[in-house]
């Protein structure tokens, strides 16, 4: 069974017209001048009311002052608002560019309307990077910051975007040609993360060095680089909890980073990889493998695109946004960038499978790759709300209950086999490490959650998960 995708093709006569989309570049470049013209005259004062918390409400909005001066924050303000004035006209282009290619090729994905608001979200993401405007930043709570980067290799950008584009274009331009498209997306996949990194002209040591720092994935990495996957297996929570493995990063993650790493250790000193130490060893052989890895997601995407839509062509464009999202490109080592994207979207691709006529093992599997999700980190565990919903849509859209519900229950018959093999084999209580995370996310906390700031925290880990970088 296969879903079709008309309902969701769109076509011209939901196109704005031309004096519409001239009417709109008006009213933005309107509100553009105006925002300008009242910062001009309060923007200043404003921002030293916010440094000074004369105004609490806003009082989020700039943060450690007591490392800045006032002036530091003037000056951020001055290049947002000029930017944000840039970021507004070139968003208007980027509209305004594809509702006319939709007019003159009526034919062309482009025309549904959620391929049109994906293109543009992309892009739009990819412009506030660019333009650097700290636009996630004056969010509550927001962790990460915007920070310049020297590249003195910036030149290679030019291939990279040549390459890609020609790539993208030949891709969609022959989208029967399975075999050859897959292995053109995951080399480009691939090569583009290494690319990005040798821009800042170290070499690969601009990838490796995120594992050999002090911050939390590097020491997970040198966590991996101590004991044996076997031992990390069995004896993971006792060595938290002896504080044998400190708090941080350890008592809030399950033991699947930290015996990932163990296993490439082993196989970086099986290959003799060169370092100085043994954790630069495995750095410089795990920046080589892990993008691999984050490409490899290619395959599972596009099966669960094979089975949304019946358009060819359409099948491939969500793999060549994939390649193209700034979190997947920029940030290479975290697990959150390739091991997680791979291991969820498997899943979910084998449990839409199921549910599409697939074999009851299939079901089966997904269920033992969910608790293999959760056993490399807990937020996966999400998943399951999308399986719900996956295994709701197909059980309302297809007569057999029986067959959909035997396809839920062989989901939950794996997840609770794997964890009693996990259990019997290796002793590994997912369970209790699970409670012995919350107790530790509980003690890092700032604050007792309410339910709002539960709510809220949750959605703000989903914008960073998609937009960490």
């Amino acid at each position: 069974m296969r879903v079709s995708n008309e309902t969701y093709r769109c076509n011209t006569e939901k196109l704005l017209g031309r004096s519409q989309i001239l009417l709109l570049g008006f009213c933005l470049m309107l509100i553009s001048f105006i925002g300008i013209w009242v910062y001009f005259f309060f923007g200043h004062d404003l921002i030293r009311s916010i440094y000074n918390n004369e105004i609490p409400w806003l009082s989020d909005l700039i943060k450690r002052q007591s490392e800045h001066s006032v002036e530091y924050y003037v000056e951020i303000a001055d290049h947002a608002v000029k930017n944000l004035a840039i970021l507004a006209a070139l968003m208007f282009i980027m509209f305004a560019g594809l509702q006319e290619w939709c007019r003159r090729h009526t034919n062309s994905f482009a025309t549904c309307t959620i391929w049109r608001r994906m293109l543009l979200m992309t892009g739009t993401v990819w412009l506030i990077y660019l333009l650097k405007i700290p636009v996630f930043q004056i969010l509550p709570y927001w962790f990460w910051s915007l920070n310049n980067k020297p590249l003195p290799y910036w030149i290679l950008l030019v291939p990279i975007l040549t390459i890609t584009i020609a790539v993208s274009y030949l891709v969609l331009r022959r989208p029967y040609r399975k075999t050859s498209n897959m292995l053109l997306l995951i080399t480009l996949c691939y090569c583009l993360q290494l690319g990005f990194g040798l821009m800042e002209g170290r070499g690969m040591r601009s990838l490796s060095n995120r594992l050999t720092d002090t911050g939390g994935n590097a020491r997970i990495a040198h966590t991996g680089t101590q004991w044996s996957a076997n031992h990390l297996l069995q004896s993971y929570s006792s060595m938290v909890q002896s504080g044998e493995l400190t708090q941080f990063p350890h008592a809030t993650k399950p033991p699947g980073p930290v015996i990932v790493f163990a296993v490439l250790n082993q196989i970086s000193a099986y290959l003799h990889i060169e370092g100085n130490t043994r954790p630069e060893a495995l750095a410089n052989f795990a920046v080589w493998v892990l993008p691999l890895i984050a490409s490899l997601t290619l395959l599972p995407l596009w099966g669960l695109c094979y089975i949304a839509f019946s358009d060819q062509k359409e099948r491939w464009l969500p793999l060549v946004l994939y390649i193209s999202v700034p979190s997947i490109l920029l940030i290479v080592p975290p697990f959150d960038q390739n091991l997680l994207p791979f291991v969820s979207t498997t899943c979910i691709y084998l449990m839409a499978r199921a549910m599409t006529g697939g074999s009851i093992l299939l079901a089966f599997t997904c269920g033992g790759i969910f608790y293999l999700s959760l056993f490399i980190s807990f937020g996966l565990i999400t998943i399951a709300c999308i399986i719900a919903v996956l295994a709701f849509f197909f059980a309302t859209s297809n007569p057999s209950w029986f067959k959909q519900a035997k396809n839920c229950s062989a989901v939950v018959a794996g997840t609770i086999t794997a964890h009693f093999c996990a259990f019997f084999l290796f002793g590994y209580d997912a369970l209790s490490q699970f409670r012995l995370g919350i107790s530790a996310h509980q003690t890092f906390k700032f604050a007792d959650w309410g339910l709002l700031h539960t709510i809220y925290f949750g959605a703000l880990n989903m914008v960073e998960f998609g937009l960490w970088c």
